[in-house]
């Protein structure tokens, strides 16, 4: 599912459809996902994962800066070019 990132969906789209679809789900297991399926990914991307808003943080980034940092950080792995 996280490949979906590649294809050009943002991150804060797609975390809200795997949210709503198991409520149980915490910004710690999103980010568990994105490493285990993007294991190069700095250990940045999964900071900026947790603190978003979206996973119920009431100051937490918003879901446009987790989107241009999460590509920053796909893209600073090799798994997005240009």
């Amino acid at each position: 599912m996280m490949n979906e990132l590649l294809n050009g969906i943002s991150a804060s789209v797609l975390f809200r459809e795997i949210l709503k679809s198991d409520h149980t789900l915490t910004g710690r297991d999103l980010s568990r996902m994105v490493a285990e399926q993007f294991p190069e990914i700095d250990g940045g991307a999964i900071q900026l994962i947790r603190r978003w808003d979206g996973v119920g943080r009431s100051e937490g980034i918003s879901d446009a800066d987790l989107d241009i940092g999460l590509t920053h950080f796909l893209r600073e792995a090799g798994y997005l070019i240009s």
